[in-house]
């Protein structure tokens, strides 16, 4: 046999080992990481679902409260004054409201009065009256099982509008999770559920993903319900973008370098044994260095600068490898990321929190919330309500420039400010600084608007060491600024 005929083979024979062996360590590396940022999209689809009940909780909390602390509220317990439904309850305001309906109990939780979309059967006022008697259930919306369905409830005690005095009762906020909200949630999520329903367990469930075929992802989460073992199972289906995009990248990338190899073998008889030989072994070399190190960073080197068809493949995987690399950088930085003002969001918080708490010998965490926000949305409409967000938000940017510590957005009109390395006296005057410079007038859209913000502050290590004990704290004083007059900020004590 012809010494060229022997080369040929040899390397054609080399080639095909080569490829077969890229294609065996590399396919499964590829087609995990699809499948990984899959399951990540998948979990972070259904973090949104999970957040949008928590403002859903948050936002029926807030209508609750502003009903409740209201001297006509009040008034209308003392006097049980039909005039307060006619000019209050009707149809438009459950509409307007988005809830089903709102229940009147007194002091001694005994029903007083309700109105709804329908009339309040004998069942829900029994299932309400349970919920109002144990007090346990009067702290935030929760969800429940009803005979009309699955609802949020939130029990709030009637105030006059100074906050001052004793409750004279309570009232009762239902707003039902049925199909018309989900198909709300779909629409401002832009996902599709598969399903919802009820059921009871013993143990509680965990967060599951599981593969329906090569083209779909099911993923099935829970929501506690106020009685004890009862769950929502929520469950939806996602397609396997990335997988797929990587299963059809690594068929195309074989069928690539097959055309290669039998361009190589074809040039053998052409070229020196020893430039292909060298050329090829130092690609392959660079690709194990690479598949060993996992550094998606590293880029391969050019052999030579001729645009053959191995400097074609070289630039082929390095271009392969960047797109790699933007995509996974595109996908962490959305998903710490608050979509309306660009700041970081409650993950990114949560994540950081650490670094800051270990870096700081004191550490004040800020919980501010805007005052009537929800009128600023009724009256000029979600889109100003956003470019007042973005506003206020530009203000806190521009207050952190020489504040060190951390701005972060984590739902709806709340913001929370990590201040490093200030004694209570300094926070209370940044406090004070951010109330003032929030309350000045804002020109949105060709309207003049004003707001103001309650903050309620927690230290670490005064008030203790973890996040969402802090949190807590935070929001908490905040409600007490909120609750004694707005437009202040309160210790935690």
């Amino acid at each position: 046999m012809k010494l060229k005929v022997q080369t040929m083979f040899i390397i054609g024979v080399s080639m095909i080992l080569f490829l077969a062996f890229l294609m065996l360590v590399t396919r499964p590396l590829l087609i995990r990481d699809g499948d990984h940022l899959d399951r990540e999209r998948l979990n972070l689809n259904m973090d949104m679902v999970e957040n949008y009940f928590t403002s859903e909780k948050e936002q029926l909390n807030r209508l609750s409260m502003d009903w409740a602390i209201w001297d006509d509220s009040y008034e209308f317990i003392e006097s049980n004054d039909n005039n307060y439904i006619e000019r209050n309850l009707m149809d438009a305001t459950f509409e307007n409201l988005e809830i089903a309906y709102m229940l009147f109990y007194d002091q001694n939780n005994q029903y007083l009065n309700g109105e709804g979309i329908e009339p309040v059967d004998s069942e829900l006022k029994q299932t309400v009256q349970n919920l109002v008697t144990d007090t346990k259930y009067q702290e935030l919306p929760f969800l429940v099982h009803t005979t009309k369905g699955l609802a949020l409830i939130d029990i709030e005690n009637v105030y006059p509008s100074s906050g001052d005095g004793p409750s004279n009762g309570k009232m009762v906020m239902i707003r039902f999770i049925d199909k018309p909200f989900f198909k709300t949630l779909e629409r401002d999520l832009s996902l599709e559920l598969a399903n919802f329903k009820h059921f009871t367990k013993t143990s509680s469930p965990a967060r599951n993903i599981q593969v329906i075929n090569n083209e779909e992802l099911k993923g099935t989460f829970y929501l506690t319900e106020i009685n004890g073992g009862d769950y929502v199972e929520i469950s939806m289906t996602q397609h396997r973008d990335y997988f797929l995009q990587k299963l059809d990248s690594i068929n195309n990338l074989f069928i690539t370098f097959i055309v290669m190899i039998l361009m190589i073998v074809l040039l053998i008889y052409i070229l020196l044994d020893r430039l292909i030989v060298s050329r090829v072994t130092t690609l392959s070399v660079q690709l194990r260095d690479i598949q060993q190190s996992q550094d998606g960073t590293t880029r391969l080197g050019y052999s030579r600068k001729n645009k053959d068809e191995i400097y074609v493949l070289e630039q082929t995987v390095n271009d392969m490898m960047q797109s790699l690399e933007e995509s996974h950088e595109e996908i962490k930085r959305l998903a710490y990321l608050d979509y309306l003002t660009a700041l970081p969001n409650r993950f990114r918080l949560q994540r950081d929190f650490e670094s800051y708490a270990q870096s700081s010998e004191q550490l004040g965490i800020m919980f501010m919330d805007l005052d009537g926000f929800k009128a600023i949305n009724d009256i000029y409409g979600h889109a100003a309500g956003d470019s007042l967000l973005q506003a206020v938000a530009s203000r806190l940017t521009t207050l952190m420039q020489n504040t060190p510590g951390m701005l972060a957005r984590i739902g709806g009109d709340e913001f929370i400010i990590l201040v490093q390395n200030q004694q209570q006296e300094e926070l209370a005057s940044f406090a004070q600084l951010i109330t003032d410079t929030i309350s000045e007038p804002y020109q949105i859209q060709g309207h003049d608007m004003q707001i103001t913000s309650s903050l309620g502050i927690s230290q670490l290590p005064k008030d203790g060491h973890l996040f969402y004990e802090l949190l807590n704290h935070a929001d908490t004083a905040m409600y007490t600024s909120k609750n004694s007059g707005k437009n202040k900020f309160t210790f935690y004590e």
